[in-house]
């Protein structure tokens, strides 16, 4: 019993009945690995695979938090593209006068940002090192 009840793991914690084993986890996970792998097809590499592994779950709640946002189903069998082009284009606008994708020295709050690493940079310096 003790082996089993450290194999299944409650991801959502809710508690019993909401829990899987460890292995179905790690298969679910090859799974997803598998379906962002193939979308891109020929260009798809061993360095994009080990990218994607590394940001899985951050990737998922992304998903997760851009279907809550368009008000579509997360996890459905049939599929409605919802209509963004509202959304995008006050995107653009508040780029367009916010000047976002220009450089600007003495921008407002600057000094507040605090400079963060390249995710992708660092993980794939880090898998590459360790091969």
């Amino acid at each position: 019993d003790i082996m089993r009840d450290n194999m299944i793991i409650c991801l959502s914690g809710l508690g019993p009945g909401h829990c899987m084993p460890m292995d179905l986890n790690i298969e679910h996970l090859i799974g997803y690995l598998k379906i962002l792998l193939q979308a891109k097809g020929m260009s798809s590499t061993w360095d994009r695979l080990g990218n994607i592994s590394a940001a899985i779950v951050h990737l998922q709640r992304v998903k997760k938090k851009v279907s809550e946002a368009l008000d579509t189903a997360y996890r459905n069998t049939g599929h409605t593209t919802p209509d963004t082009s509202e959304m995008v284009w006050r995107v653009a606008r508040k780029v367009a006068s916010e000047s976002l994708q220009s450089f600007e020295h003495n921008r407002a709050n600057n000094d507040r940002i605090k400079l963060v690493p390249d995710i992708l940079l660092t993980g794939e310096t880090k898998i590459k090192s360790s091969t």
